[in-house]
């Protein structure tokens, strides 16, 4: 059944599975089951009505024909009329292309008007923390 879906410190020797199946146009189905084991051995498994795998496919087969199937295919005088309502955007012009190499110069994604050298401060204040000093309940006497 694979890993439980709720796994629990205080009912380590109880796996909890949920079971759920969704279909559009259909109630969602809903199925609990819960393993116990005492030391290594399955000791009882609790779990709602579960339907054996003919039924399962049955139930879905059933839902299925009761629904009706979409038209996915549209005439050419559909497609006109969708063309008329929602025209297409007009085309941009492609960007320029990337030059070729690893990176391009700063200056040249910037503009050499934007383009100004880093400024580094003079010097730089480097903190670091202090030697440690041991209480003086732990010093030697």
């Amino acid at each position: 059944m694979g890993t439980p879906l709720v796994a629990s410190a205080f009912h380590a020797a109880r796996w909890d599975y949920v079971f759920t199946f969704n279909r559009q146009g259909q109630e969602p189905q809903l199925r609990r089951v819960t393993v116990f084991f005492e030391g290594n051995a399955l000791q009882r498994v609790e779990a709602d009505e579960l339907p054996t795998e003919q039924e399962f496919v049955a139930s879905l087969q059933a839902q299925r024909a009761a629904g009706r199937t979409p038209v996915l295919q549209a005439s050419e005088e559909q497609l006109r009329a969708f063309r008329e309502r929602h025209p297409a955007p007009e085309a941009r012009p492609a960007p320029p292309p990337v030059p070729a190499g690893p990176f391009p110069p700063l200056e040249a994604a910037l503009g050499a008007a934007q383009a100004s050298p880093l400024k580094l401060p003079e010097r730089l204040l480097v903190l670091a923390p202090a030697p440690f000093q041991p209480p003086s309940f732990f010093r030697a006497p």
